[in-house]
């Protein structure tokens, strides 16, 4: 049997949300748990319940931002190893830098390059975050 890793989709916009959701569930479903929010709030609360391997977190959002939700949920995941990748449509070096340097994994712009995420960013993140009870 396959070990399923949890993923988190973070994005204020319902139908994002849903296109990553249903890409990964059609590409690599077999292997992920996905669960999808609208809200860096709801983001945070999740993760402080709930040990998953990786968080594909949109920068710009209502309420608590991207940034924001970042640091709090490096603060209280169940997964101490927990790989967030940002997710954003701003192109700009600076604010990546800022991301990684506040603990981002990585920073991904968008439209998100289907293939990069199912056949690199997926499967190398999630091992790399095997602290997780699957």
């Amino acid at each position: 049997m396959k070990v399923k890793y949890n993923i988190l989709i973070v994005d204020d916009e319902v139908l994002a949300c849903n296109y990553l959701s249903n890409i990964i569930e059609k590409k690599a479903g077999q292997n992920y748990n996905i669960t999808a929010v609208h809200s860096g709030e709801c983001a945070v609360c999740l993760v402080s319940k709930v040990k998953y391997n990786m968080v594909l977190l949109d920068i710009m959002m209502p309420g608590i931002g991207g940034m924001e939700a970042l640091k709090r949920i490096k603060q209280v995941s169940q997964n101490k190893d927990i790989c967030v990748v940002m997710l954003t449509s701003l192109v700009n070096e600076t604010f990546a830098k800022h991301a990684i340097a506040e603990g981002a994994t990585d920073y991904i712009t968008k439209p998100v390059d289907i293939d990069y995420l199912i056949n690199t960013v997926l499967p190398v993140y999630t091992v790399m975050s095997d602290d997780c009870d699957t």
